[in-house]
Parts: structure tokens; sequence; C-alpha cells
């Protein structure tokens, strides 16, 4: 049974830690740390406000139960998802290569990449549309696929937008 009297199933996942069927939330952690919820979202956001003891306890309890704090809960909090969106063609090695390399020097734990592919030249506005569904903090397209109109009215909107492989661009 887990904290809030639910029946949690939980395997140990290589190197992962537990792996629940039902997400622990902030509340649960908080009834069995003996703390308010809002205790322990400073604990995960703002961790200097929180005593030591205090903290080392909640982390304790987080770590037990297996929760882990949400990021979308904290992207409404400060108005950033963490999200990169990424519009690249789906064929060719050079790409498998390009998106490697951004995601290694972009992934520090805070952000992450949201990929959106496509096939041919028709189905770059449908990637385009899909991938701007979410709240992104930025958008890479990343092809000569991709036409100056598209990529004119992605600049014009409030989305830092990087554009490369772009012949038009020189």
């Amino acid at each position: 049974m887990g904290a809030s009297g639910r029946k949690v199933k939980s395997s140990k996942a290589k190197n992962l830690g537990p792996v629940h069927d039902v997400a622990v939330t902030s509340i649960e952690v908080a009834k069995q740390a003996g703390v308010s919820q809002s205790t322990v979202a400073r604990v995960f956001a703002r961790p200097e406000l929180v005593s030591a003891a205090t903290r080392q306890e909640v982390v304790r309890v987080a770590e037990s139960l297996g929760y882990l704090p949400s990021a979308i809960a904290a992207g409404m909090r400060n108005q950033r998802s963490g999200l990169i969106g990424v519009v690249v063609p789906s064929y060719g090695e050079y790409w498998q290569g390009v998106i490697s390399e951004f995601s290694r020097q972009i992934n520090n734990g805070s952000r992450q990449l949201l990929l959106t592919t496509f096939r041919d030249a028709q189905g770059v506005e449908g990637a385009i549309q899909s991938i701007s569904r979410y709240r992104l903090d930025g958008l890479v397209l990343a092809s000569s696929t991709i036409g100056v109109g598209q990529i004119s009215r992605l600049i014009n909107s409030s989305m830092p937008v990087v554009a490369f492989n772009q012949p038009d661009a020189a």
C-alpha cells in the first residue's frame, strides 16, 4: 500500500529507482514526512529556503516512495516548459548525429528535446504544427526543406527560433 492507502505496484528499473504504476504525489510525501505540501514543493524548487534537517527528511521520504517532482507543475510555476522543439527530416545519418550532439549539449536536467520529423516537403507544415502545440522555450528548424515563409512566420512569434542548413539564409 502507498502512503495514500492505494495499492501501489513497484519494480526496480536498472539504475532508475522504483517505478510505480500510480504516481506518488507531493501530498503523499508531505504526509509521510510530517510537513506541508508547500514545504515539499520548496524542497525541490527552492531548497535554500528549507532547513537542512527538514530538507533531508523530505528527500529521504521522497526517495523511499519513488517521488519525482513534476516538470509540468514546475513549468506552470515559472512559465517555462524546459522543452526545446526540434524539427528535422526523418532520413539520413547526418541528422541522427546532429540530434545526438544537440541533445548532449542542452540536456543538463532542466531542458529536454521534443523531436518531430518529416519525410518530405509536404510533411514539413504538419511537423511544425504538431510541435507548435507545445509551450516550447525554443525551436530549432534543421533542414533546407523548411521554407523561408514557414521560418518567417515562426520568427514573428514570441518563441526563440533557430534555423540552420538554410540555403537562402546566406
